[in-house]
C-alpha cells in the first residue's frame, strides 16, 4: 500500500523545464546529471575520512551513531582498511602497519 501511493507521487511530478521553460529533452536531463556526477567526484567531502586522501567513491559504507538523536549517519571508506584504520583511531588503539 505505501509503495503503491509513493509511486503515485512519483508519476504526478511534473516533467523538468529547459531554460525556455518547455520540457527539456531526455539528453538534456542526462548531461545535467552527468555534470552533477563530475561535481561530485571533485567535491572535497567526496575525499576518505581516514586521511589517506582518496576519494571514497561510496565503496566501503559503515553506520555510526548520531550524538545528536537516535539516528546513525553513514560514511563511506575508499578501503576495508580505511575503515579498520579510522575505527583504530577513534577507539585509541594504535594502528598497525601493513
Amino acid at each position: 500500500m505505501q509503495r503503491a501511493i509513493e509511486l503515485r507521487r512519483l508519476e504526478q511530478q511534473p516533467w523538468p523545464k529547459n531554460l525556455f521553460g518547455e520540457p527539456a529533452s531526455l539528453a538534456t536531463i542526462l548531461a545535467v546529471a552527468a555534470q552533477l556526477s563530475e561535481q561530485a567526484d571533485e567535491d572535497p567531502h567526496n575525499v576518505c575520512p581516514c586521511g589517506c586522501g582518496r576519494a571514497h567513491k561510496n565503496n566501503v559504507a559503515q553506520t555510526v551513531r548520531n550524538p545528536y538523536g537516535r539516528s546513525f549517519d553513514v560514511m563511506y571508506f575508499w578501503s576495508e582498511a580505511c575503515k579498520n584504520k579510522w575505527n583504530q583511531k577513534r577507539i585509541g588503539r594504535p594502528t598497525s602497519v601493513s
